[in-house]
């Protein structure tokens, strides 16, 4: 379905909304052919990221909710598999999982919320932001390498492979 992007609200979540944006997230998963590229996290994990001072948006288009986007605040061990290096882990943060509504997919949605998290992200002072992508993931791929995004090594996760992408978006 065709929409006008400039008439979606966007809404950061709370322990309190986590509900919202599990029940995109399922909605999603159902109509995915990979649901595992969108990760395997219960409630109770999401509630920790919350608390671990991860951000949550859920894009809301007449009421209802069509895609949603997070940021992971990187841990040194998650540094160290992503980037192999020893950079800060105060400069980068985690782009999670991405998801479009499969009514809504066509309206360069993900590269909307790219933008809006990196808009973020800035706010909150990093420098970098890495995203790991299912190598068979074109669109997201291709969506993060049109968003200035490089590829920068293949790793092997707990959830399979991964191509690991890296943005720079500030300086000190």
């Amino acid at each position: 379905m065709k929409i006008s992007t400039t008439d979606i609200l966007v809404s950061k979540i709370t322990e309190s909304t986590i509900d919202e944006y599990l029940d995109l997230i399922n909605t999603v998963k159902k109509q995915m052919p990979h649901p595992e590229w969108l990760g395997d996290l219960e409630k109770q994990d999401y509630i920790t990221l919350l608390k671990s001072h991860a951000h949550i948006y859920v894009w809301r288009y007449q009421n209802q909710s069509i895609a949603a986007g997070m940021l992971i605040p990187t841990s040194k061990e998650d540094l160290t598999i992503t980037l192999k290096s020893q950079q800060s882990i105060a400069d980068v943060i985690e782009f999670g999982p991405q998801a479009v509504h499969q009514s809504y997919r066509g309206n360069q949605l993900q590269k909307i919320m790219i933008n809006y998290l990196e808009e973020k992200a800035i706010e909150y002072g990093y420098q970098y932001i890495i995203a790991t992508v299912h190598p068979d993931n074109q669109y997201c791929i291709n969506n993060l390498l049109t968003t200035g995004f490089k590829k920068i090594s293949i790793i092997e996760l707990e959830r399979g492979l991964r191509e690991v992408y890296r943005k720079k978006i500030q300086d000190n």
